[in-house]
């Protein structure tokens, strides 16, 4: 029983020395990197499979369009990008390619998908199959990107630089977006250690301004308010909050509505951290 694949896949740039560098892909020169493409491409697909290609096959390529053409196995879908006019104009469409569109939505058996050159916030459809970005992080697009789940980048950066199917599409992005994480995590080691540090000094601090409130050598209403807006933006912390805590306990009594107004700011700011425990 012969079974048809269907396979995704984008921005291959045959031919484009300059992309190499642009995007760090893993090859020597040009010949190596059309070599793999190709290498990689048929080592997949036979050619009762079909492939969708989101966007530019080729960009600014000494090499005949049909060269490459034919050399590519599967029913091939084309859905138009940015750098593949050039091209177009030189190569015998209809005899390599099923559809040349600039949009196109179909249904994979399971699913309604939109594919396109470019990724779209909105779309018709369940998911989102795109190109154009390569391995890009750094434009503000990015941030919203990384947050929809059902937008599926198919360039080749981060598919292996090979056609993938649907089940791996889902995987490959799921995972880069995962390494974005990592990354940001990364950068983000300093500062969380800075805080760690700032949250220990603050510690010191109120713990002094703690035990003067509890003994009664501060009493005006207008100090405490001051130490407990300052001490509230560390409750995160456990030993903060526990300072916090206390001096709500000390003012419940005495001022009550000061004791109502602390309690429900926390409530506010922290709640979903830790419970509120108040000792009177």
């Amino acid at each position: 029983m012969v079974i048809i694949m269907i396979f995704y896949t984008s921005d291959l740039h045959l031919g484009h020395a300059n992309i190499i560098k642009l995007c760090k892909r893993p090859f020597t020169d040009i010949d190596e990197m059309n070599f793999a493409l190709i290498s990689n491409w048929n080592k997949r697909v036979t050619n009762g499979d079909t492939v969708y290609i989101c966007g530019d096959l080729m960009f600014r390529s000494a090499t005949e369009p049909d060269l490459f053409l034919r050399q590519l196995r599967g029913k091939k879908h084309l859905v138009v990008g940015n750098h593949d006019s050039s091209w177009m104009k030189k190569a015998s469409l209809a005899k390599y390619f099923e559809s040349v569109e600039k949009l196109k939505t179909f249904s994979n058996g399971k699913n309604k998908i939109s594919l396109c050159h470019y990724p779209m916030m909105s779309f018709e459809g369940k998911f989102l199959v795109h190109g154009h970005i390569h391995n890009n992080k750094n434009d503000t697009y990015w941030s919203l990107l990384r947050n929809m789940d059902n937008a599926l980048n198919a360039s080749v950066e981060i598919n292996d630089y090979m056609p993938v199917t649907f089940e791996e599409l889902v995987e490959n992005n799921a995972r880069a977006k995962m390494q974005d994480d990592s990354e940001l995590i990364s950068e983000l080691y300093p500062f969380i250690s800075r805080m760690k540090e700032l949250t220990r000094t603050a510690y010191v601090e109120f713990s002094g301004i703690t035990a003067s409130i509890l003994s009664g050598c501060i009493v005006s209403q207008r100090e405490i308010e001051r130490h407990l807006d300052n001490l509230l933006t560390f409750c995160s912390d456990d030993e903060c909050h526990e300072l916090y805590n206390k001096i709500l306990g000390c003012i419940k009594q005495k001022y009550p509505e000061m004791f109502d107004l602390y309690d429900a700011l926390y409530y506010e700011m922290w709640s979903d951290d830790q419970e509120m425990i108040v000792e009177d």
